[in-house]
């Protein structure tokens, strides 16, 4: 976005930190929501992998 010029070099920090920090939070209410179930445990099931 930077290189085509629709955003400012500091506009797409914000945007990357904004993205990272919902990334974070996302992943905190997963486990919230997981952790709920009798026979989860992140060790063992992690959050979202496949296989």
């Amino acid at each position: 976005m930077v290189t085509a010029g629709r955003m400012s070099v500091l506009e797409f920090v914000g945007y990357a930190v904004a993205q990272v920090v919902g990334a974070i939070l996302g992943a905190g209410v997963i486990c919230v929501i997981a952790s709920g179930k009798a026979d989860y445990a992140l060790a063992t099931n992690g959050l979202g992998q496949n296989g």
